[in-house]
């Protein structure tokens, strides 16, 4: 798979004209402000939606794709946090996948990096690509006085 967009932001939403509208897009960090008494503690929920764009390589079928799985990098801790059967393309002419995931309540552990891994499956479990987000998002936590 060719990755396309990669997206972490605040929400997704469907409009008319079967448009998307993606809110609070991040660009290489989410920043925590906190009073000094709040300082270091963890965790920390916020609502965060992931927008994945991909293309299939000249030597992938769509068709071969059965499942995939989303996981998480943070900071060198990998755990699965979704996944699903993968529906089959629409047309012959399909030739990419967009992947949506929000999450209402995501869990940030601590400061540190964050990177996003999604893995795709055949009919027998069989791992046949990977793709990640290009760039870590950074956690970080500001506090105030």
């Amino acid at each position: 798979m060719k990755l396309i967009n990669f997206i972490i932001c605040d929400d997704i939403r469907s409009e008319i004209g079967n448009k998307l509208s993606l809110m609070g897009v991040y660009s290489e960090s989410i920043n925590f402000h906190s009073k000094a008494n709040d300082e270091n503690q963890w965790p920390k929920t916020k609502r965060i939606a992931l927008y994945i764009q991909m293309d299939v390589e000249e030597d992938e079928d769509l068709n071969d794709i059965q499942s995939f799985e989303l996981q998480i990098d943070y900071n060198g801790e990998v755990k699965n946090i979704g996944g699903s059967d993968s529906p089959p393309p629409k047309s012959e002419a399909e030739k990419g996948l967009l992947l949506q995931a929000i999450f209402d309540k995501f869990k940030f552990k601590e400061t540190g990096k964050i990177i996003f891994i999604i893995k795709f499956f055949d009919k027998n479990g069989n791992k046949l690509s990977e793709v990640s987000s290009p760039v870590p998002l950074k956690v970080e936590e500001t506090i105030h006085q």
